[in-house]
């Protein structure tokens, strides 16, 4: 008995006639249906398996900035972000002296999806992620700072003042109306710059492992992981006075321009399977 061939179900493709899209419409099986799903390999496809572990690994970055957070000392002392002024712009300028060394601030996010696997954004920190077993993983940094706007009462003030009157806010929280969006890290907003000279601060990296162990009757003897993240940390390589500006040496990552080869999916690789047999 000849041995039926295998078929391949693939999406329905979109045709165009004389400029508008057409589909062929869904046939109704008249028969019985008895349908068996190849789970496995959907599941083991680059599709499915690759999404799978890129949010791992972003997840595995974000869980690992926060640890460190809890490691490093507060900056919250420390600093100033100011905003206008004669030089108009946001700046972070030292509260206090800092000795050299003395600073030493982590990126700061608020949800995974701030790693990104491709650098669209030219000063985008990168980030490593090494599980055991497995090739190293480098994915960038995304946020930005977003500070809020000044309040009612600030705007009025600020109204009422002569053009030539400089305001200084001294810092209080009802000064300007605050939303859970904004992001005011100083890491995110300190100068940079990619010259040798003319700056007190540069990143280096802290690298952050971890270790995972399953036990369990039905698995016998316990299985290990380990996983090891690298990620930007700033520090100030001088002693800065009070009232001096940050500025950070931070060369600019190379911007990815390659558009990213989206994975195939399970349909185009058992295709590609069939013609190989």
């Amino acid at each position: 008995m000849k041995k039926p061939a295998e078929v391949v179900l693939a999406p329905k493709l979109l045709r165009f006639e004389q400029g508008k899209a057409v589909t062929s419409q869904d046939v109704l099986p008249t028969a019985i249906l008895l349908e068996k799903f190849a789970w496995s390999e959907f599941l083991q496809s680059a599709e499915f398996a690759g999404h799978v572990a890129d949010e791992t690994d972003r997840s595995a970055i974000f869980s690992a900035i926060q640890s460190l957070h809890g490691m490093l000392p507060s900056a919250f002392e420390l600093l100033d972000i100011l905003k206008g002024g004669p030089e108009k712009k946001l700046r972070v300028l030292a509260r206090t002296d800092i000795a050299a060394g003395a600073l030493r601030m982590a990126p700061l996010l608020t949800h995974p999806m701030r790693v990104a696997s491709a650098c669209n954004q030219g000063w985008a920190p990168a980030a490593r992620v090494k599980r055991s077993g497995l090739p190293g993983k480098e994915f960038y940094l995304t946020a930005t700072a977003n500070m809020p706007p000044l309040a009612p009462a600030a705007l009025s003030a600020s109204a009422a003042a002569e053009g030539s009157e400089i305001l200084a806010s001294e810092g209080s929280f009802a000064a300007h109306s605050w939303k859970l969006g904004h992001m005011p890290w100083p890491f995110w907003i300190v100068t940079r710059t990619d010259k040798d000279s003319g700056f007190n601060c540069s990143l280096d990296s802290a690298c952050i492992q971890s270790v995972q162990t399953c036990s369990s009757s039905s698995v016998g003897e316990p299985i290990v992981s380990t996983c090891e993240v690298e990620v930007p940390v700033m520090s100030n390589i001088v002693s800065i006075k009070a009232g001096e500006e940050i500025v950070v040496y931070w060369p600019s990552a190379k911007k990815d321009t390659k558009t990213e080869k989206k994975p195939t999916t399970y349909v185009h690789q058992a295709a590609k399977r069939l013609r190989k047999a």
